[in-house]
């Protein structure tokens, strides 16, 4: 009898089945939650990566303008000389021509 009434008190006061699944529950919500993240920090590196490919693709689309910007200056200073030179020519050729009318 006595030892009836010792298992009747454990069994009120055992609280170690509840506190074993709140722990059990935390831990996989925590396991959960850290799967989420590891998922999510995966995708945004991928995409982090598709952009720093897409920036270095266009810095040197960027540099390829600039080179070929820098080609048509050249060109264009080459045609203001000859213009410059064309135009001295003509002048002449018109002081020429007045000259002898």
């Amino acid at each position: 009898m006595a030892l009836a009434r010792a298992r009747s008190r454990e069994s009120i006061f055992n609280y170690w089945p509840g506190f074993v699944d709140a722990l059990s529950t935390l831990v996989l919500s925590v396991v959960f939650l850290l799967t989420v993240f590891l998922v999510v920090q995966f995708f945004l590196s991928q995409e982090v990566t598709g952009k720093d490919k897409a920036l270095q693709e266009l810095n040197a689309k960027i540099a390829q303008l600039n080179d070929m910007l820098s080609l048509e200056k050249l060109s264009k200073l080459s045609l203001d000389d000859q213009l410059t030179q064309l135009k001295a020519g003509l002048a002449s050729a018109e002081t020429e021509r007045d000259r002898r009318q």
